[in-house]
């Protein structure tokens, strides 16, 4: 039988150390969508925050236009965004965000960049697709009144600002520090 009297020992700061970045990692999150700085400063919707009028859309809404009652329905294009991101890596979106997510996980443990900096790439793609889905969104049609009103047929679109307001930003969360 063999013995030995080598003793095994491992230096501990390495793993206090991974641990650490990626609990500073756990501390960010990224936010996207429509903030409140977007709000219309011209046309008809002038002084109404951009995610008023995005949430009235997502949702659908009726009011009286010009002596009648229009009925708006909903159009879920933010809806549609996280469902394709909850889908993961069975949805094209989805699996682009996972593999942001692995690189950002990646950057921040190796100490290439700060959290902020690893979640940039991530924060640009939610808003371009974001972005994109507006621009995309085609169903339900508008009406032949609304078609007549803005001269052409793109439900989400009337003057493409509620397109350009979509942006995002990367917040520190207020994490429990005993969780």
């Amino acid at each position: 039988m063999f013995e030995s009297n080598t003793k095994v020992t491992y230096d501990k700061k390495g793993l206090e150390s991974l641990f650490q970045e990626l609990k500073n990692l756990a501390s960010h999150q990224v936010e996207w969508g429509f903030f409140e700085d977007a709000v219309y400063t011209s046309d008809k919707n002038a002084g109404t925050h951009v995610a008023t009028i995005a949430n009235m859309q997502q949702e659908g809404f009726s009011k009286e236009s010009y002596g009648r009652r229009v009925e708006t329905p909903a159009r879920p294009f933010f809806d549609d965004q996280i469902r394709n991101i909850q889908r993961g890596r069975r949805n094209p979106l989805g699996a682009r965000v996972v593999k942001q997510m692995e690189h950002a996980v990646w950057q921040v443990v190796m100490q290439e960049k700060a959290p902020h900096r690893a979640l940039a790439p991530l924060g640009e793609t939610l808003q371009v697709t974001l972005s994109q889905a507006i621009t995309d969104w085609t169903y339900p049609e508008n009406s032949a009144w609304t078609v007549d009103e803005k001269g052409f047929n793109d439900p989400l679109i009337e003057t493409g600002f509620m397109r350009d307001s979509v942006s995002f930003q990367i917040v520190k969360n207020r994490i429990e520090q005993n969780a």
